[in-house]
């Protein structure tokens, strides 16, 4: 499955012991301070002195070149002082940020020790989106938000009926990247399952590298240790695949294979943001004729539609 939402970033780089403490609050808290679904990220400094190690560079160059003083930028790293927006702006250049590496960096940085989330077990969604799933006629699902560990597994929170058929035992609160690696339906679903595999493991270790406690990136690396193939997608570069928005499934049913282009966006608001993804087939007629009770008749509520817990 095609990946969404991800940071782009670069090579492994070493850190700390992941530390998580739990607070007075009772509230399991990670090696930023924060709890919820941010809480494994690092500290922003550390983050940004990560970065300007990967690319080789002393707090001398990067000061100058960003205009700020060495003793600011010592403090920026070390967590004796926040990088505001004016000095992310000043380091996106000579740090080479993405524009969502310099999103993620400002949300850690927030003055709220949450973040985002409260920790609870997942998004809730609206009526109004389970009514955009159930009332799709093709495969679409919600998806945790991708700065979340949910986000970065890919892990779903709701699909309606067309998707089940196409991604049998994918189901709510299970993660894309595991099912693709260790469930062996994976391999029958997508055509081109390994470049699609591989796609998403380079994905998630672009999102966790350099953002992650080293022992933190261990523990999420051992769910896939039983796939053969998880340590090796890992260590190679992204294989040359199809275009990005475009990915072929297989009805396992009937060995019907279908050419589909993928979309994604970010719908809700705070803790209950999720993602949206779905796909639309390249020929509708040829996918109306092998499913004619989906062109005027999706579902009408008829309960097929799926959620997790809320």
């Amino acid at each position: 499955m095609p990946e969404a939402g991800v940071l782009h970033h670069r090579s492994h780089m070493t850190g700390r012991n992941c530390q998580h403490a739990t607070g007075s609050d009772g509230v399991e808290r990670g090696p930023n301070g924060r709890s919820g679904l941010l809480a494994d990220y690092m500290p922003p400094g550390r983050i940004l002195r990560h970065r300007r190690l990967d690319l080789g560079l002393s707090q001398d160059a990067v000061a100058a070149d960003a205009h700020l003083s060495k003793s600011q930028l010592q403090k920026i790293e070390s967590g004796e002082r926040s990088a505001t927006p004016h000095v992310l702006r000043a380091l996106t250049p000579v740090l080479r940020l993405s524009e969502p590496d310099r999103n993620l960096v400002l949300r850690l940085t927030s003055a709220d020790p949450v973040c985002f989330g409260s920790g609870r077990s997942g998004p809730r969604l609206t009526i109004a989106q389970e009514r955009r799933l159930d009332f799709n006629p093709f495969p679409a699902c919600y998806m945790m938000p991708p700065m979340t560990i949910g986000g970065i597994l890919h892990e779903i929170v709701a699909v309606n009926d067309a998707f089940r058929t196409f991604f049998p035992e994918l189901e709510p609160g299970v993660s894309t990247l595991a099912y693709e690696l260790l469930n062996a339906k994976a391999k029958d679903v997508f055509v081109h399952w390994e470049a699609n595999a591989h796609n998403l493991v380079r994905a998630f270790r672009a999102q966790v590298d350099g953002y992650f406690e080293e022992q933190r990136i261990s523990e999420l690396k051992q769910r896939f240790g039983g796939s053969r193939d998880f340590l090796g997608m890992w260590d190679t570069d992204y294989p040359a695949v199809e275009p990005a928005d475009i990915i072929w499934v297989c009805d396992t049913a009937d060995g019907t294979v279908f050419e589909m282009f993928f979309y994604a966006s970010m719908d809700g608001v705070g803790e209950d943001q999720v993602l949206h993804w779905g796909l639309t087939p390249l020929d509708s007629d040829r996918y109306f004729k092998r499913y004619p009770e989906r062109r005027t008749h999706p579902a009408s509520g008829s309960g097929r539609f799926a959620r997790t817990r809320s």
